[in-house]
């Protein structure tokens, strides 16, 4: 092997002498040397040649060995620099590690030393950057997977967006009425959550829920179908067993998969609820759904005005209704451009 491939090293220092002998000793232990003999000509080669370490005499005419120090890291931190004086100053040594040196020797050096420091420098130096490509490859690993998983995950949520939609198709199809219901009960669940500020996660569980909230008609006589509590307790309590019938529905096909997936989850949200542990996303949904309801006009009925259903609401927040969502819904008036 060609004893000049482990290294360049550049001596700075003023005297020729000292120069020169570290420069042979260095040069017979393999490394490549180039002699500097004041500071300005040091950092003009340190510029040039990048060299793997440098040994640095602070006592220099002219630039001194500190000012030189100072000069190269400003271009090149991770070159070694080992510093050398015949000053016996503790201070001056603290100053110079402070400064960026990798190690402080004082002269007259010894030679072994001197190849200890630099080797020892070196390999610390080759440590770090092996380090440092590791943990970047390792973070470009994990920034690969994290978009190839967030892809799946984008994938796998149209693609359960898009079953809903054609499960709430399938739900309406029992009703001539039903769709136009399902859509204007989606565009306001969705217009009052961004009032709320609901998170982009939350606005998709919220679309979720509103698109089946009446998944239950499955399971429902179309004679209790439509929201009349204004107009009698029995039609009431009727038309609130839905959202529960619904949860039956979800749930019924979870036992025959063995567990509940994020998306059953989101859309138990969307359909149950339970008194004063009314679920926001729920909540949301039935106040749309009821509104709705309220103000449609039916083949045997006309709809509430706009005015009669929001006074229906008002008379049962706090028991049918989240009082907080109920105003809400009055002062962001999601149903505007609805009907």
């Amino acid at each position: 092997m060609d004893k000049k491939t482990k290294g360049r090293i550049l001596v700075v220092d003023d005297e020729t002498l000292a120069c020169e002998m570290l420069a042979k000793f260095m040069d017979r232990e393999g490394y490549a040397v180039t002699p500097a003999f004041d500071g300005e000509e040091g950092v003009r080669v340190a510029k040039e040649t990048r060299p793997d370490a440098i040994l640095l005499d602070i006592r220099m005419p002219g630039m001194d060995g500190m000012e030189v120090l100072q000069h190269i890291r400003g271009f090149d931190q991770e070159v070694v620099i080992v510093m050398t004086t015949a000053v016996d100053d503790l201070g001056t040594a603290l100053e110079a590690i402070r400064r960026g040196a990798n190690d402080f020797l004082r002269k007259p050096v010894v030679l072994y030393e001197v190849l200890h420091a630099i080797e020892s420098g070196i390999e610390k130096r080759d440590l770090r950057r092996d380090n440092r490509a590791y943990q970047h490859q390792l973070e470009e690993k994990v920034a690969a997977q994290t978009r190839e998983l967030r892809q799946i995950n984008t994938f796998l949520k149209r693609t359960n967006i898009a079953i809903f939609h054609a499960l709430s198709a399938a739900i309406e199809g029992k009703d001539t009425s039903a769709k136009e219901h399902g859509a204007r009960v989606v565009q306001m669940s969705q217009r009052l959550g961004r009032a709320l500020g609901l998170s982009g996660e939350a606005m998709e569980t919220l679309e979720v829920g509103a698109l089946l909230h009446d998944i239950s008609r499955i399971g429902i006589n179309p004679a209790h179908s439509e929201f009349h509590c204004h107009l009698g307790e029995e039609a009431c309590n009727k038309l609130h067993e839905h959202p529960q019938l619904g949860w039956e529905t979800i749930h019924n096909g979870k036992a025959k998969t063995n567990g509940s997936s994020p998306e059953e989850t989101a859309v138990a949200r969307g359909m149950v609820s339970g008194g004063a542990s009314m679920d926001l996303i729920a909540s949301i949904v039935m106040i749309a759904d009821a509104f709705d309801a309220l103000t449609a006009d039916r083949p045997h009925a006309k709809g509430l005005s706009v005015e009669k259903a929001l006074q229906v609401l008002e008379e049962h927040k706090g028991t049918q209704f989240d009082a907080k969502l109920v105003e809400a819904f009055i002062r962001e008036k999601p149903f505007i451009g609805s009907q």
